[in-house]
């Protein structure tokens, strides 16, 4: 193969393509309230229930898209990764900012030199709109296998430390990287820091997200032993709605105006419409699996668009029409 044969199948390499539609919810995940693989059931952005591809659910352009940093932009970044109390984290957060921005000084030097090269601008192009998208891509990928298993009520899945870290890693990556979780920090940080703080957090949110999914992941890592962990087996009539954020707090002491505390943590995740996984420090479900009744679904489904931003999520266009009217209320609420 020669020079040129080498460049055109460098620049027909499919890594360089740009991804310009990031979900922030799996698709594949999606695909378990689908009939028939392509499609499911869903609330729009302005209302009303619509059936349409995965696809072109709670997913927006460039969601992930990394911008450059601007001192002030490392200055915050530096600032969140202090407030940690685990050394390890702060090491690995420091180490990811440190390769972002010598990737961004190399990206300013080879701009400066005015260089024509279409391979050069594929590459960093790629680079910028595909890298976050692809580590959580990643995530994914590490944790379908767990997934699965939990669909099919292997309970000794629970157990096995080596199989629940990827599964409990990109369950804090789902916490952190919707919408609904971006709308609700900014917002909190406009109303405590100040206008300029929450455009700084903005504009490099796709850091930050990365860097609280990890954090979230790691703790959920940690308290796995001090928690209880159930796989909830659902029979009734109504199936388990899923969401554009579905990894929701079930507490039953928690108040939807009040951040919880520490032990005011019972995270559901629904992985069918019959299947869901369960993680929290109260004893409402003990290490097992537990087949549940009609008001607990009708009480997760509740919660579940309560806490959506827009998008909740079934099998069936019927399902949705009780919840509609609920969606985005815990984000209204805090407002």
């Amino acid at each position: 193969m020669n020079k040129s044969e080498q460049d055109m199948e460098w620049l027909n390499n499919k890594k360089l393509e740009i991804k310009q539609n990031h979900h922030y919810v799996w698709a594949n995940y999606m695909k378990h309230w689908s009939t028939n693989g392509r499609n499911i059931y869903y609330t729009k952005k302005k209302g009303g229930i619509a059936q349409d591809s995965i696809k072109s659910v709670a997913v927006e352009k460039h969601f992930y898209r990394v911008n450059m940093l601007t001192e002030e932009h490392v200055y915050l970044i530096k600032t969140l990764i202090a407030m940690s109390n685990d050394i390890e984290l702060k090491k690995h957060h420091e180490k990811a900012l440190k390769s972002y921005l010598d990737t961004q000084e190399i990206y300013k030097h080879y701009t400066s030199l005015g260089v024509n090269s279409e391979y050069g601008d594929k590459l960093f192009n790629a680079a910028k709109n595909n890298s976050i998208e692809d580590m959580h891509s990643q995530l994914e990928r590490d944790a379908s296998s767990v997934s699965n298993e939990l669909r099919g009520l292997n309970v000794s899945t629970l157990r096995k430390i080596d199989k629940m870290t990827p599964f409990l890693l990109f369950l804090g990556h789902q916490l952190a990287r919707t919408k609904a979780f971006k709308e609700s920090f900014i917002k909190s940080f406009a109303k405590n820091c100040g206008p300029q703080i929450a455009e700084l957090i903005e504009e490099s949110w796709w850091f930050i997200s990365f860097l609280y999914g990890n954090n979230l992941g790691k703790s959920l890592c940690i308290n796995r032993d001090y928690c209880y962990q159930s796989i909830l087996e659902n029979n009734t009539s109504t199936p388990f709605i899923t969401a554009d954020a579905p990894v929701i707090n079930i507490h039953p002491k928690i108040n939807m105006g009040t951040p919880p505390l520490k032990h005011e943590t019972d995270y559901f995740y629904p992985l069918s419409p019959t299947k869901a996984y369960f993680i929290g420090w109260s004893d409402r479900f003990v290490n097992d699996t537990h087949l549940v009744n009609e008001s607990f679904v009708k009480e997760v489904n509740t919660k579940m668009a309560e806490g959506a931003h827009y998008h909740i999520i079934s099998n069936k266009a019927e399902i949705l029409k009780p919840y509609e009217y609920l969606i985005g209320r815990k984000r209204k609420y805090r407002n």
